[in-house]
């Protein structure tokens, strides 16, 4: 079974913000029938993919993963032995005892657990949670400090009285959350630094379908995926008019996001008032395009523009003419660019 889980820059002197960091752990479990609970484990960090598992197979998507694994075997022993042996079982109990509390019939039944911790590398502070879903719906969450359960749903109650029984696991929860996940993503992001450490910006243009669509501000080619696209008014951020839409990945590991901006109710001579600005969270630097007409990208219109996109350091600002040409689509695109 197979559940998935879903610029161009001048160099500057400016220090670069540090990052906060994610691990997360994705637990999916189906059962099609009694005692025939199926899993799948998906390993991920700042949305990376760095592996995954089953009952059967245990794999890493980089080089470096299998690297650390093959130098910290006690790591690739535990996943074995939780992929292969304990999480089978762990699923066909845990669905098998919330179905009983919650007095629901056998047949197929979605149970998700999310294990997250993040770590901030300016102050070195740890943030864990522990979750779990079922049937599509948040049902319960583990509170550290007390080591008890939250319901997050009425029909968890329950579960949760059931579960705090069982004092054992959730100590192996706590340390789970608050050593061993830290431990692996500080180990990770020493060993696949070359993925997990770089900032990339992005290309950034502005696009509209027919004369009365939105204008929109797409982002595309960043990482980390911790962004802010932002319409600005006045050098101010608005929200008025302003549609955000999701932070989408790329098939080469980087990331994507837009947002849009209904100008009907906008008078043409007040367009040169708002820019768009995106802005990394990892990075110094913003990118900021003008709304300006001339530099919209368009299927109804032909024209010759020159696109000033300005990005601004902590100590400097740099301006980037890019020369584009673009006509209707019978015509195929041309750019050239001049980097500082």
């Amino acid at each position: 079974m197979k559940m998935l889980f879903l610029l161009l820059l001048c160099a500057s002197s400016s220090p670069v913000p540090k990052e906060i960091h994610v691990l997360n752990i994705y637990y999916t479990a189906s059962s099609k029938a009694k005692n025939n609970t199926e899993f799948e484990l998906v390993l991920d960090i700042d949305g990376n993919v760095l592996g995954s598992c089953d009952h059967e197979i245990l794999k890493t998507n980089y080089d470096w993963g299998k690297k650390m694994l093959n130098d910290y075997r006690e790591v690739h022993e535990f996943y074995t032995v939780q992929c292969f042996q304990i999480l089978p079982r762990f699923f066909d109990y845990k669905i098998s005892s919330v179905r009983k509390d919650t007095s629901q019939p056998e047949g197929v039944h979605i149970f998700q657990r999310i294990d997250r911790c993040n770590f901030d590398e300016d102050t070195g502070e740890v943030d864990s949670s522990m979750r779990f879903g079922y049937d599509g719906e948040d049902f319960l969450e583990l509170d550290l400090d007390k080591l008890s359960w939250v319901a997050l749903s009425p029909q968890a109650a329950q579960t949760k009285r059931t579960w705090e029984t069982e004092i054992v696991e959730l100590h192996f929860y706590k340390e789970l959350l608050t050593y061993k996940c830290p431990l692996w993503l500080k180990i990770s992001l020493d060993y696949g630094k070359s993925v997990l450490r770089r900032t990339d910006l992005p290309s950034v243009s502005l696009l509209q379908k027919t004369p009365s669509s939105p204008i929109r501000c797409h982002a595309t080619g960043f990482y980390p995926y911790r962004a802010h696209l932002f319409w600005r008014k006045d050098g101010q951020e608005t929200h008025e008019d302003v549609e955000h839409g999701d932070i989408l990945p790329n098939d080469d590991g980087s990331f994507q996001m837009m947002t849009d901006l209904n100008v009907s109710s906008i008078n043409i001579e007040d367009w040169r008032r708002f820019d768009c600005v995106f802005h990394l969270s990892s990075a110094a630097d913003k990118v900021i395009i003008k709304l300006d007409k001339s530099v919209i990208k368009t299927n109804y219109d032909a024209g010759t523009s020159i696109i000033l996109i300005k990005i601004y350091t902590a100590e400097e600002a740099v301006i980037i003419i890019i020369d584009f040409y673009f006509i209707s689509s019978n015509v195929r695109n041309q750019s050239e660019m001049t980097f500082c």
